[in-house]
């Protein structure tokens, strides 16, 4: 299938199974995308006359506290995952990014990728982790003096923003690399880092996921997709193994 038809079955996918509706005189946007506990993410969008706001309505960091997840002992981190998306976090504990009627669409992208993000990281993560995974991914190539360019912006071809987590710039012998870390063997995230990828094509990149299996595996058929889509694979348990390749 040629990229552009899977870019337009992407969106046919997200507007087909995106639900507006209005309740008690708040627009709310349910969109496709699920979190670990199975709730789709919900978007409460507030109009003024100069601008948007879109909000989680304090679910986000609802489902932290009663997952037992202390955001005061990580809040420098969970601040700079809010930072990398644009989004801020009121008084009323309610996720927010602030929006324009031309930035709608991609604002809208934004705060989705965010809120994934932040459940990735923080939901899915034992209570008493001694890190976050993405923490465990910096500090072990810190450890093999690897040092790739962290938390990147880049827009696609379709005008939307995405945030790269790592990428390791081209040489003259070896393609630029971008890399994804995913916590979660849910479907959702993967999906949303496989359209990241194809809408980033025209860079020509090596595209590359690194998994947490330490304690759950991706489906065999998420594995196969990523193999069709020539995105590689890397788990987390055998790091040692592919460090090398990835120095080299």
């Amino acid at each position: 299938m040629e990229i552009n038809n899977i870019v337009d079955e992407y969106f046919k996918w997200i507007k087909s199974n995106t639900k507006i509706k209005n309740k008690n005189g708040v627009n709310i946007i349910t969109t496709p995308f699920a979190l670990s506990n199975n709730d789709l993410i919900d978007i409460i969008v507030k109009k003024t006359e100069n601008e948007i706001i879109l909000s989680d309505d304090g679910e986000t960091l609802f489902n932290l506290e009663i997952s037992g997840v202390n955001i005061t002992k990580r809040k420098k981190i969970f601040e700079k995952f809010l930072r990398s998306y644009g989004l801020s976090r009121t008084s009323k504990d309610e996720i927010i990014r602030k929006s324009s009627y031309q930035n709608i669409g991609r604002d809208i992208n934004d705060f989705i990728q965010g809120i994934l993000s932040i459940d990735d990281m923080f939901l899915t993560s034992s209570i008493n982790v001694k890190h976050f995974f993405k923490e465990d991914v910096a500090l072990f190539f810190e450890k093999n003096d690897f040092f790739p360019s962290p938390d990147i912006k880049l827009i696609g071809k379709n005008n939307l923003e995405y945030n790269i987590d790592y990428i390791i710039n081209r040489t003259k012998t070896k393609k630029e690399k971008l890399i994804r870390i995913i916590n979660s063997n849910n479907r959702d995230k993967i999906i949303s880092a496989i359209f990241a990828f194809e809408d980033l094509e025209e860079r020509n990149s090596e595209n590359i996921i690194i998994f947490n299996n330490t304690e759950r595996k991706l489906s065999s058929e998420l594995e196969n997709v990523l193999k069709n889509k020539k995105i590689e694979l890397l788990n987390w348990t055998q790091k040692e193994k592919w460090i090398k390749e990835m120095i080299a």
